[in-house]
């Protein structure tokens, strides 16, 4: 993906894996991406890009939204409301289509006009069509900032990331509740939790075939050894990157994540994995522990 455009990575990677793609029109979708190597799942190849342009990427209302904290935040609200049990359809537009056009696609009946824009072409696979709505109008219409105090409910379906969703939701919002019901794990939080919660869950690569931890090589005992130059480099997306040079998915607790939005500077000559991440993590005032599996990032106790 190194070098392609902003948008043009995340698409790419939406259209190979049949994944329902709403970026925010607010950042620049022609500037180019050089998100390294991408593990361990469609959902941290997503993010990884995203952070290249100071996004954050939400799965909400079987869509996802890739964007500035702020506008997904209060996208991800004005969606938890809007709750429907309306038939989904299936949404395309071509390129340099309108807003107003792209409305009419989606309710086949005459619209208010909205802001005069150029859009390219997309397509929605069994999407809501009031959700389909929300979207479009959210390019222009977003109201004030989520209130980050705020609390909405939603299910997970309970799994091997049971523990992962309940610490999450504690990080980010210490007045969240988890309650198990049927299978599912019932949570009120607020929008920012919910997020760290569809990060924790999606971003884990699960079912690891018998015998595969022990064909990686201990992250202290690999002597390869790296030269690295970086200018404002989100800490986060070099951090993954260097996770995943070690065959190893990067976990960024929420605790950690504002300080993860740090740009680094760096320019380090032969330098091991351990070494560089260290030197990443000391500038992102974070502490990164190996494991046999994964990269941990969490807030400095």
């Amino acid at each position: 993906m190194d070098g392609q455009s902003f948008r043009g990575a995340l698409t790419s990677i939406a259209a190979a894996n049949g994944v329902n793609l709403w970026v925010q029109r607010k950042v620049d979708p022609t500037a180019p991406v050089y998100p390294g190597q991408l593990t361990p799942t469609v959902w941290a190849a997503l993010e990884t890009i995203a952070a290249q342009r100071d996004c954050v990427v939400m799965a909400i209302q079987d869509v996802v939204l890739v964007g500035h904290a702020s506008w997904v935040d209060t996208m991800t609200a004005r969606l938890l409301q809007q709750r429907t049990a309306a038939p989904t359809v299936d949404v395309q537009w071509d390129d340099l289509t309108t807003p107003t056009q792209a409305l009419i696609e989606v309710t086949a009946t005459a619209s208010d006009p909205l802001p005069h824009d150029l859009w390219p072409a997309n397509r929605w696979v069994g999407i809501d069509r009031g959700i389909a709505v929300a979207l479009i109008r959210g390019q222009f219409e977003i109201p004030t900032q989520v209130d980050a105090t705020a609390q909405w409910t939603r299910r997970y379906e309970s799994g091997p990331w049971a523990d992962a969703v309940r610490e999450a939701a504690k990080q980010a919002d210490p007045k969240s509740m988890v309650r198990v019901r049927d299978g599912w794990m019932i949570v009120r939080c607020n929008v920012l939790a919910h997020r760290a919660i569809t990060s924790a869950i999606l971003g884990r690569a699960l079912g690891r075939p018998p015998g595969a931890d022990a064909q990686v090589v201990p992250v202290m005992d690999d002597d390869r050894k790296f030269s690295l130059k970086l200018i404002n480099k989100p800490a986060s997306a070099v951090l993954t990157q260097l996770a995943g040079a070690a065959g190893r998915p990067c976990t960024i607790t929420a605790s950690a994540a504002t300080n993860c939005e740090t740009l680094v500077n760096l320019e380090a000559e032969e330098k091991t994995l351990v070494e560089l991440v260290e030197m990443v993590a000391q500038q992102a005032n974070v502490q990164a522990q190996w494991t046999v599996t994964e990269l941990i990032v969490t807030a400095k106790p």
